[in-house]
Formats: structure tokens, C-alpha cells, sequence
């Protein structure tokens, strides 16, 4: 935690005293502008291309991984927590790769006049997404309980 903190004030803190930030700045004012700013100058540094494919592919050896212990989880008392540890992974994954590139793509894939309009298309799909994961999830962990799937807890 003290190292988060060296972190952010002696690297981060300038960093986002330089760039204006269009967020909400009610909590935590100084974390967003700076993780906006490293997500930023990350992406520029390596490039997109290469952290959709690490990211892609950390996430399906991750996936694979979590199959296989989930496969073994009866078998070993420690096998729950090599699990944990990939849902951890894939979120990890997901968050170094796809997960910051497709809004900056949009804004590239579309010209000025029509920016707006895609922002917004983009927006609307991605929390209709979030909103059927969050609705479906709890008659889809029903179901798995019904077919005696595993379950992680």
C-alpha cells in the first residue's frame, strides 16, 4: 500500500497535474486522471494492436486454466483457489488488453461529425451488455445448480 502511494505521488501525481481529465472528479480526483493518463500513454507506447492480442490471448490460457481446475476442483482441497487465482488472471487480462482499447478505437474508426453518435451507440450497447449479464446471471448460476455444474464459493 505505501508503495501505491510513493507511486502515485512521486509518478502519477505529476502526470495528471499536466492533463486535463473530462471525468468526475467528486471521488478520488487524482486515481482517475492519473489511471486515465497511464491507460493512455500505455496504449500509445506499445500500441493496440499487440495488447489485444496479449490480452486475447492471456485471456483464453486463463479460461483454459480455470476449466481444468474447476474439472479437478473434488479432486484436490486447493484446487478452489488455483481457480480464484485465474478468475483473478482473466480479469487482470481482460483489463491490459480489450478492456481500455475499444473506446479509444471508436473515436478513430469514425469521422468527426460522427464521433458523437458512435460514442453513444458504443455506450448504449456496452451497458445493455452489462445490464443482460447482471439480469441473466442468477437464473443462469440457478441452472448450473439444477445440472450439478461446480460451483466457485
Amino acid at each position: 500500500m505505501k508503495l501505491l502511494r510513493q507511486l502515485e505521488s512521486d509518478i502519477l501525481r505529476p502526470l495528471a497535474a499536466t492533463t486535463e481529465c473530462s471525468v468526475n472528479r467528486a471521488r478520488h480526483p487524482r486515481r482517475l486522471c492519473s489511471s486515465q493518463n497511464l491507460t493512455g500513454l500505455v496504449i500509445e507506447r506499445v500500441g493496440r494492436k499487440p495488447l489485444l492480442i496479449f490480452g486475447f490471448s492471456a485471456m483464453a490460457v486463463f479460461f483454459t486454466l480455470l476449466t481444468i481446475f474447476l474439472h479437478f476442483q473434488d479432486s484436490f482441497s486447493w484446487m478452489p483457489y488455483l481457480s480464484f487465482i485465474s478468475i483473478l488472471a482473466v480479469i487482470a487480462s481482460f483489463c491490459s488488453g480489450p478492456g481500455g482499447i475499444p473506446f479509444v478505437l471508436t473515436g478513430e474508426l469514425f469521422e468527426q461529425s460522427y464521433r458523437p453518435a458512435a460514442f453513444m451507440v458504443a455506450g448504449v450497447v456496452n451497458w445493455l451488455s452489462n445490464f443482460a449479464v447482471g439480469l441473466l446471471f442468477p437464473f443462469i448460476q440457478a441452472e448450473g445448480a439444477l445440472l450439478d455444474v461446480p460451483q466457485i464459493y
